[in-house]
């Protein structure tokens, strides 16, 4: 067997079944001896079991040994059936037993990875999606790893059907498939406000379940592939790259060609994209057919290059398959390409621009342009000239534009029969016209007025769910009030920035994303100076911006902004402020402020270790410790024992624990 033969088999050996005959495709090409070389190790591989889980020598033993069975139990979890497998892991339903009794769903990382670097990682990642509640998205519940050493995840069970399944079982028509993908945009919006790219949306990682007779999305695997890309050797990564950054169909151009470096966000949207654009046409924009037997080079191409079919033309044009994807929607071929043609077809193409900064910027734009469409109002998506709005507003006003051509005919009437009558009629309609101008401006200022009362009582309801789009509906109504006051005269310069400043905090925290992030920051200068850093506004806004800054909303460095936090604190929160300053030495130490960090060090560990030992919050603190160890890595080595000391502090804390 030659060393060729040996290494595309280590490359292949943890894919699924579905996805071999593609990567010995890209690998081999024409080579059939390399193939069936290949093709014959996986065939023994595969008679042998569990014997050969591993891709080498010194795992053999460990791999036939810990794989898991029903029956056996990991922790306080009995594996009680194996409801998935992939090359990744294997997924089993388990009883959790203490604290609390429940079914749950658990995976198995395989052996073969690092598994104190994945634990660590596994760790950070859980505590970050504990903190995402969101009815449309899996919980992750608990992690950890088995006796072996492999690490796992529990998660919410979910008992429910691929999106596109449920949809087309049912026959969903076009509008409620919309309302369902909206649950989708909503969960990965949320998903994005805590700081977690899901970057493999499809319709297996989109699971429909019914609840209380009503269709309920549940979007899982959040932050798997982000937990478990590890530094590989180059070899290695092409595998991990299609294992767990993505599945060609849905993967965006820019995790295509640049192997998950820089990722933001809008990959996720052009994911999106193709799902809908799925579940309209009842096809991927690009064929899963040619994708399989394209080399990866060329696979590259397509997805960077390959412009997709508006999708009204597609099921135009897809000959006997145009009846099959339109009987599957309740309709027929001619009526689908109707429904879909404009503004869908235009909906659709933006979520798949290949320049990602021409898509919605974000999960919620997206959402709340579908939301226009079903609204009948113009769409973001296309040019606003005056004659699609016209048109537009035609549809929405049928009954307003019935009585306007009959007044209008009426009055011509009038001129038409006697100059006398010309002449009553017009100053009726003068004086009718003013009485309808003084009705329709009270009309709108009660209409204001109410629909202030209305916001306030919905903004002051706190846990309220709210959608993107009806909190970004009351950001801007309350930003209106703000401008009239400050017209008015209502209220004082300081009372109004104080008001933008909370609007700036509530719409950011109510799914406002890269817009109130921007809002924020152009606050922030006037607020320290205005209001001081001892008001609690202004607080507020700083303790928000700097998510912002660890999130990657807003550009720009956060040093500065830390220290102005911690000086806040000092006043504010006397009893908290020291748990900030391991952060505000990573954010220094970022910048090359290093004697700035070390003094921050100095100062915790003399409150830890001298008048304050105990944090107010010790786990919190131990996730915040940890976080800026991992960024004081660098600087750890030139000061071993103040690295050391951190390092013994963040051991004595407790864990976070999962309800």
């Amino acid at each position: 067997m030659s060393d060729r033969a040996q290494e595309i088999f280590e490359q292949v050996v943890d894919l699924s079944m579905s996805e071999r005959p593609l990567a010995l495709q890209q690998e081999c090409g024409a080579d059939a001896e390399l193939r069936t070389q290949i093709e014959s190790l996986l065939a023994a591989h595969d008679a042998a079991g569990a014997f050969m889980a591993e891709p080498t020598m010194s795992y053999l033993v460990e791999s036939a040994i810990a794989r898991e069975c029903v029956g056996e139990s990991i922790g306080r979890y009995k594996l009680l059936e194996r409801i998935g497998q992939g090359g990744f892991g294997d997924v089993f339903m388990a009883q959790q037993t203490e604290p609390v009794k429940r079914r749950v769903a658990l995976k198995v990382i395989k052996l073969g990875m690092d598994a104190k670097q994945v634990i660590a990682r596994f760790e950070a990642e859980r505590q970050a999606l504990a903190l995402m509640d969101h009815p449309n998205i899996a919980r992750v519940l608990d992690g950890g790893a088995t006796a072996s050493g492999r690490p796992y995840f529990v998660m919410e069970l979910v008992r429910g059907d691929p999106i596109t399944d449920y949809c087309d079982r049912r026959h969903l028509p076009t509008r409620e498939r919309i309302v369902l993908f909206q649950q989708v945009c909503h969960a990965i919006q949320h998903a994005h406000q805590k700081g977690v790219i899901h970057r493999d949306i499809k319709p297996h990682n989109v699971l429909v379940t019914v609840a209380d007779g009503r269709p309920v999305v549940k979007v899982i695997d959040f932050g798997i592939a982000k937990a478990t890309n590890t530094e590989l050797t180059e070899k290695t990564l092409f595998t991990e790259f299609r294992q767990l950054i993505g599945t060609p169909l849905y993967m965006s151009p820019e995790q295509a060609e640049r192997s998950g470096v820089d990722i933001d966000t809008r990959s996720d949207v052009y994911s999106l994209g193709v799902l809908l654009y799925e579940m309209l046409t009842g096809r991927t924009p690009l064929d899963a057919s040619v994708l399989k037997s394209a080399m990866w080079h060329e696979l590259q191409r397509l997805i960077c290059e390959e412009e997709p079919q508006r999708p009204s033309v597609f099921v135009s044009t897809s000959g006997p398959d145009s009846e099959r994807y339109a009987s599957s929607r309740g309709t027929n071929a001619v009526r689908l390409g109707n429904i879909l043609k404009g503004d869908l077809d235009w909906i659709v193409l933006k979520a798949l621009e290949k320049d990602r900064s021409r898509r919605y910027g974000t999960a919620s734009e997206f959402a709340d342009d579908v939301q226009r469409y079903l609204d009948d109002e113009p769409v973001l998506a296309t040019p606003p000239s005056a004659r699609y709005r016209l048109r537009k507003f035609a549809r929405r006003n049928k009954a307003v534009i019935w009585a306007v051509a009959a007044v209008s005919l009426a009055l011509l009437a009038g001129i038409v029969a006697t100059s006398t009558a010309a002449l009553w009629a017009t100053r009726e309609r003068d004086a009718a016209q003013q009485a309808f101008a003084k009705a329709r401006a009270a009309s709108e200022r009660a209409e204001q007025q109410a629909n202030r009362a209305r916001r306030m009582a919905t903004m002051a309801g706190g846990n309220v769910f709210l959608n993107p789009s009806e909190s970004g509906r009351l950001a801007r109504e309350w930003l209106e009030d703000i401008r009239q006051a400050r017209t008015t005269g209502e209220l004082s310069e300081k009372d109004i920035l104080t008001q933008e400043c909370q609007q700036a905090v509530w719409w950011y925290n109510h799914d406002g994303g890269s817009a109130a992030a921007d809002r924020m920051a152009d606050l922030y200068d006037r607020a320290k100076q205005e209001l001081g850093l001892d008001d609690p506004n202004c607080f507020s806004l700083l303790n928000s911006l700097i998510v912002t800054r660890a999130l990657g909303v807003t550009t720009g460095g956060k040093a500065d902004l830390f220290v102005d936090l911690v000086n806040s604190a000092r006043k504010l929160a006397p009893n908290q402020f020291e748990s900030l300053l391991p952060q505000l030495a990573a954010a220094l130490q970022q910048e090359n402020r290093n004697d700035e960090a070390t003094r921050a060090i100095e100062e915790y560990l003399n409150l830890r270790q001298g008048s304050r030992p105990v944090p107010a919050d010790p786990a919190m603190e131990r996730i915040r410790l940890r976080g800026a160890l991992r960024d004081l890595a660098a600087w750890g080595q030139t000061h071993p024992e103040l690295f050391k000391a951190l390092q013994t502090l963040e051991s004595q804390l407790p864990e976070m624990t999962a309800n």
